[in-house]
């Protein structure tokens, strides 16, 4: 059973790690290549006593770098996990040391925008799961959120493994 809200983050964590780790086989994950994202508590808008929902999601990690786009996401209603998706990618092999600083990076991006006074909102090391090729590939990369632009920068090589815009299509109406 899943503990109620008495129960800190930190006791549902374990369960859920344990859970995660009896589970290995099915959910092809380990619980230490796991980090806890988001936790959040619903408490329902029942009148008598629930142990309401918890929504809890773990991105995968491999030597300490997060996997891009990887997740275990479970929610739990009333102390019953009631579903799980997950999104786990198997036999990382590689270096877990960039080669390509993150400025030398930057300045391709830099390159690329045509632009040299940018700042991104977000940088981090990542296994990038190349999956563009006929076979899945993984790469060290450095991921960069700037200007609009989703960049992954392979951190061996220093090319441009993956880009896009992170402006969506909407319609708008108004008078002008």
């Amino acid at each position: 059973a899943v503990p109620q809200k008495s129960v800190d983050e930190h006791a549902i964590d374990n369960i859920l790690r344990d859970f995660i780790q009896n589970n290995i086989d099915t959910l092809g994950v380990n619980e230490s290549n796991i980090k806890k994202l988001k936790f959040e508590y619903d408490s329902g808008q029942m009148d008598e006593p629930s142990s309401g929902n918890w929504y809890v999601n773990y991105e995968q990690i491999y030597n300490g770098i997060k996997v891009y786009n990887s997740y275990v996401n479970l929610i739990i209603i009333n102390d019953k996990i009631v579903s799980i998706s997950t999104n786990i990618y198997q036999n990382i092999n590689i270096s877990d040391t960039p080669i390509i600083s993150q400025q030398q990076a930057l300045d391709l991006i830099k390159r690329d925008l045509n632009k040299l006074d940018i700042t991104p909102t977000n940088a981090s090391l990542v296994v990038y799961p190349d999956e563009s090729g006929t076979e899945l590939n993984y790469r060290l990369a450095w991921y960069f959120l700037v200007n609009n632009w989703k960049y992954f920068i392979d951190a061996d090589y220093g090319n441009i493994l993956y880009k896009e815009t992170t402006i969506r299509d909407a319609d708008l109406t108004g008078i002008v």
